[in-house]
């Protein structure tokens, strides 16, 4: 991977304010905790594709490239590193404290750490019972090493996968952009509508994010 992650804090930021033009509520951690794993999920269908496996594909959703999926996933890792407080010097000397012995090895790592971080997140933002976290002072704390753990582990996997992950994350922000502004568009005509219930959600949105 050439240059630094933490390159892309900022750029990860300016995306999330932006996507809460399409979203339909506000996104906390928890959303960008359940969508890293919607995304690895993704990244699954993608393997299992590019291996000539069976794979649970959707009609019209083209879930087949490697890198698209690495540097969505990547996103939400970042996303995630900056509510549970990772900072750059973090980002720039993660390394994997064991190394997978195949794909197949860290991509179930990397599941079983989007778990704990998705159950961590819901327990800091009180919507389970706390649990107790040997060796950790806080789920907090738990929760960053978590982030970091799957973060340095997606370098490794990408390495493996021989996908370039600075590359895959700067295609990854073009296409956010003309995403946004398709739907953007989309969300406008919405609103011109009164009898669509999504409009109403989307005015409500709207209104409190004024």
């Amino acid at each position: 991977m050439k240059g630094s992650l933490s390159e892309y804090s900022e750029k990860v930021i300016d995306l999330r304010i932006a996507f809460q033009v399409v979203e339909l509520h506000p996104w906390t951690a928890r959303e960008i905790a359940e969508e890293l794993l919607v995304q690895i999920g993704h990244l699954g269908v993608a393997l299992l594709v590019s291996e000539g496996k069976d794979a649970p594909l959707e009609a019209n959703r083209g879930i087949d490239s490697i890198q698209d999926e690495v540097a969505d996933v990547a996103f939400h890792l970042l996303a995630l590193g900056i509510y549970s407080g990772v900072n750059a010097g973090d980002l720039n000397s993660l390394s994997v404290t064991s190394f997978p012995e195949s794909k197949a090895h860290g991509y179930f790592q990397l599941a079983a750490l989007a778990g704990q971080i998705l159950e961590c997140v819901m327990s800091v933002l009180g919507v389970k019972l706390p649990l107790e976290r040997p060796g950790y002072d806080s789920e907090e704390i738990f929760l960053r090493d978590r982030v970091r753990r799957a973060i340095a582990l997606l370098c490794w996997i990408s390495t493996d996968l021989g996908v370039e992950l600075n590359a895959a994350l700067d295609n990854m922000f073009e296409d956010a952009g003309r995403f946004l502004q398709k739907h953007t568009q989309e969300r406008d005509k919405l609103l011109l509508s009164p009898q669509s219930e999504l409009a109403e959600r989307l005015r409500s949105r709207l209104s409190k994010a004024q």
